[in-house]
């Protein structure tokens, strides 16, 4: 009786299988069918499931209840996993479920490597300007073999290609790079590289006016056009004005200063920066008091600021718009008879006022006339223009 009981224990506590490993091995481009012996004597619960511990080498390809088919990708070190896990149905001996059990099967899949035959290279020969690069073209046969190449250069300061298969120009002459596969197969590629004319003059503009802590870049130019050179830059008065390597200068406080670029052949040209101070913001605006216009009529009213080199931004109004417009830069528009106060604001705050006055147009004045006037107002507006 108690050998009974203690069976009948045994049967319903929950069972885990021993994983089974199996070994298999094939070649680079092979695929290969896995049916594990043991699962059409369990009963299973549900479908196993497959993985691949190395999905990027050993790939599987599909599965049903009973196989797997996996296909090798590349040669690598080591092996790959392919472990197939199910579940199963426990029955006791007279056919009565009684719990589930699981377990697995491995597979350790070994990729042998496939010795390449030959490898080739695109283009055999190239010319190529300094600071050129070209992509390689790079083809190992057959094309399951192991498609790793390192590179050589007979003179890498001339010619040189990264493990990106990039090949760079690196300064004048002819060198040789070649590829070699992981047992030795070689193809080779003839690199020319031209060396850059070196410049015969360089040029800048000649001066350069700036205001404290303004700044503006000199471009210089070289004959011939496209010359190699890298520039030198220097500023013989930095407390007046700076110069970057790149040829931006800045201006530091009022006075003049010299900058001079050189070219690596030492041709050079120099620039006269003048620096004058930066204008501050204005003590006084003004406008002129009243201002009479016809209707219909436009005209430009100008700010007076004071100091006369102070510098400032300007907003406009108008108390009655249908009267005097205004626009952003003082252009006044008259609409319709009537008074209107035109207000100008600096950008520090400061106030001035002109009051306008529309008439109506003279309808008996012949259009001759009205057009010699406005002909007139033109004329001064662009005086006006010119002298500020």
């Amino acid at each position: 009786m108690t050998e009974i009981l203690l069976v009948s224990v045994m049967l319903l506590l929950p069972s885990v299988a021993s994983a089974l490993s199996e070994t298999v091995r094939m070649k680079v481009g092979e695929t290969r069918t896995l049916a594990p012996a043991e699962l059409p004597s369990l009963v299973l619960a549900g479908q196993p499931s497959w993985t691949s511990s190395r999905p990027g080498d050993v790939q599987i390809t599909s599965w049903d209840m009973y196989t797997c088919r996996i296909k090798a990708l590349k040669s690598f070190s080591g092996y790959a996993r392919i472990q197939c896990k199910y579940y199963y149905r426990r029955l006791d001996p007279s056919g009565q479920y009684i719990g589930q059990g699981q377990g697995a099967v491995n597979y350790n899949v070994f990729v042998e490597s496939v010795d390449p035959e030959s490898v080739t290279v695109y283009p055999v020969s190239i010319t190529l300007d300094i600071g050129d690069t070209y992509m390689m073209q790079v083809s190992v046969y057959p094309p399951q073999a192991d498609q790793t190449v390192t590179w050589s250069s007979t003179d890498w300061t001339i010619a040189s290609v990264n493990s990106s298969n990039v090949l760079g120009a690196n300064s004048g002459g002819t060198a040789t790079v070649t590829a070699k596969t992981v047992n030795g197969r070689t193809a080779s590629c003839t690199v020319t590289v031209r060396p850059r004319a070196l410049p015969s003059s360089v040029s800048i503009q000649p001066s350069l006016a700036l205001t404290e802590g303004q700044s503006a870049t000199l471009t210089p130019e070289v004959t011939p056009s496209g010359a190699g050179t890298n520039f030198t830059w220097v500023s013989d008065n930095t407390a007046v004005a700076t110069v970057s390597s790149s040829g931006r200068v800045t201006g530091i406080s009022p006075g003049t200063a010299t900058i001079t670029v050189m070219t690596s052949n030492g041709k050079y040209d120099t620039c006269v920066v003048t620096v004058k101070k930066k204008p501050g913001q204005p003590q006084r605006v003004s406008l002129p008091e009243t201002l009479d216009l016809v209707s219909g009529f436009s005209t430009t009213l100008s700010p007076e600021l004071y100091p006369e080199d102070s510098q400032t931004t300007f907003t406009w109004d108008s108390s009655d718009p249908s009267v005097v417009g205004v626009s952003t830069s003082g252009r006044l528009t008259a609409k319709s008879e009537g008074e209107s106060v035109i207000t100008v604001r600096t950008g520090n705050g400061l106030e001035a006022e002109c009051r306008v006055t529309v008439r109506a147009s003279d309808q008996d004045l012949p259009i001759s006339v009205l057009e010699e006037a406005l002909a007139r107002i033109r004329e001064l507006e662009e005086w006006t223009v010119d002298q500020y």
